[in-house]
């Protein structure tokens, strides 16, 4: 392997990482900007929804087979597509 692969690879690496602190510097230490300052608290309406999200979510979770056979008619599908089962 050519040793310019690497140099490519390093200098993508290294100017990704700046872009990234620069992001979240910006983000976590910077000035709240003016729109965002007339932003309200979360509403009642807006809690029962994640709420409901949350109890779905984790319905899902201990009951994943709720869900299986919408999953595995999708599995299928794609698997005789590609030639498999």
């Amino acid at each position: 392997m050519a040793p310019w692969v690497a140099i490519v690879s390093i200098t993508g690496v290294l100017i990704t990482a700046a872009y990234i602190l620069l992001v979240m510097r910006r983000v976590f230490f910077g000035e709240t900007p003016v729109e965002f300052l007339r932003i309200e608290d979360v509403s009642v309406l807006d809690k029962v929804v994640i709420a409901l999200l949350v109890v779905i979510m984790i319905g899902i979770g201990l009951f994943p087979s709720l869900i299986s056979p919408m999953v595995q008619s999708g599995v299928n599908h794609v698997l005789s597509l590609l030639g498999g089962a």
